[in-house]
C-alpha cells in the first residue's frame, strides 16, 4: 500500500481515487503524472474548464458549500461515476474549489458505498490521507441520516448488483482511520515532518468543543441553531505522504477504529 500527496491540489485517498482543488485540475501535469482519466467537478457555477479536463472523461454537479445545500441527491451519479472508472483501472480525480467540503463529502459517501465502513470511519479515513478535509456540518448531518434511514445499505445494495463485489478499499480505510484515531489520542501524525504545525491546523479545524453538536443540531432539523455553532475557522494544512504511517499500522493489532463506527448504527 502507498499514498501520496501533491499538497492541496491533489491527495491519494485509495488506489486510483484522488481528491483535491480547483488547482489540481488546473495541472496538466499532475493529472498525466497520476494517470489520471477521469474528473470528477462539484461547483455552484459553471466555469470554462482548460483543455487538460476537456480532454477527460469529465462530470460536474452544481452545488454550493453552504447549509441549503442537498448534497446525497449526487452520490448515486457520483458513486457510478467513480467506481466504473476504478473499475478499468483507471484513476479518478474528484475536486471542489478546495478539496475540503463538496469534493470530500462525495468521497466519503463513495467510499461508504463500496465498503461495510460507517460514514464517520471513512471520514477519519479521508482525513488522515488529507488532513484538512472538513465536510460542512449541514453535509456531515445528510452523511449520518443517509446511513440511519438505510439510504447507504441500499445503496451498497445497488452498486453490488449493478457492478458485482469490490474488496479493494476496505483494509487500508481502517489503517488510515487508526492513523487518525492516534493523532487524536496523542497530537502525532506517523511519518509526520512538521508534527506541530499540522497538529495545530487539525486541530484549529477538527476539535472545536461544539463540532459534533452542529452535526447533532442539523440531523434533528434545528438549522438555526447549527448555524449558530458553526466553525468559521480558517481551514489550513493538507495531507503529507503517509507511506511510512501506512506500513507502521500494517501488523498492528486491530484497534478500537474498526468498530468506533458501530455509534452512529446504534442511534
Amino acid at each position: 500500500l502507498s499514498t501520496a500527496t501533491m499538497g492541496a491540489q491533489m491527495s491519494l485517498i485509495a488506489p486510483n481515487l484522488y481528491l483535491g482543488s480547483w488547482q489540481g485540475a488546473n495541472n496538466a501535469k499532475l493529472l498525466e503524472e497520476n494517470g489520471v482519466r477521469h474528473i470528477l467537478t462539484i461547483f455552484d457555477a459553471r466555469f470554462s474548464m482548460p483543455a487538460c479536463v476537456k480532454q477527460r472523461n469529465h462530470l460536474q454537479f452544481l452545488a454550493a458549500d453552504s447549509c441549503q445545500q442537498d448534497i446525497r441527491q449526487f452520490f448515486q451519479q457520483s458513486n457510478d461515476f467513480i467506481h466504473s472508472g476504478r473499475l478499468a483501472g483507471e484513476a479518478v480525480f474528484v475536486h471542489c474549489m478546495a478539496g475540503v467540503s463538496r469534493s470530500a463529502t462525495l468521497i466519503i459517501a463513495y467510499l461508504a458505498s463500496v465498503t461495510d465502513l460507517p460514514w464517520d470511519t471513512v471520514l477519519s479515513a479521508v482525513r488522515a490521507a488529507k488532513h484538512d478535509v472538513a465536510p460542512n456540518f449541514h453535509f456531515r448531518a445528510q452523511l449520518r441520516l443517509w446511513q440511519n434511514d438505510g439510504g447507504l445499505e441500499a445503496e451498497r445494495a445497488r452498486l453490488l448488483e449493478k457492478f458485482g463485489p469490490w474488496q479493494e478499499d476496505r483494509d487500508r480505510l481502517l489503517k488510515l482511520a487508526e492513523i487518525c484515531a492516534e493523532f487524536e489520542r496523542t497530537g502525532y501524525w506517523r511519518g509526520e515532518l512538521s508534527i506541530e504545525r499540522r497538529g495545530n491546523a487539525f486541530f484549529a479545524v477538527h476539535h472545536l468543543p461544539d463540532a459534533e453538536d452542529e452535526v447533532d443540531d442539523a440531523a434533528a432539523g434545528d438549522t438555526e441553531q447549527a448555524e449558530a455553532r458553526e466553525d468559521t475557522t480558517e481551514r489550513n494544512g493538507h495531507g503529507e505522504d503517509l507511506e511510512e504511517a501506512i506500513e507502521a499500522v500494517e501488523e498492528a493489532k486491530p484497534s478500537d477504529v474498526a468498530a468506533a463506527g458501530d455509534r452512529d448504527s446504534n442511534e
